[in-house]
């Protein structure tokens, strides 16, 4: 891996991720707000989940 794409990688997980936590799924907006998380990967079918994420205002 190059190691700017490590740098990036790094940024983004002191950001969003500090403990580490793997798989961990999470919904932003615009501007890199966590609107949502979910440690691992939300245990539902993708039609599932696209109507959670509708919900969510």
């Amino acid at each position: 891996m190059a190691k700017e794409q490590q740098a990036l990688n790094e940024a983004l997980k002191k950001k969003y991720n500090q403990i580490g936590a793997f798989p961990l799924t999470l919904l932003l907006d615009a501007n890199g707000n966590v609107l949502k998380q979910w440690d691992g990967i939300p245990a539902s079918t993708p039609t599932e989940f696209i109507t959670k994420l509708s919900s969510l205002e």
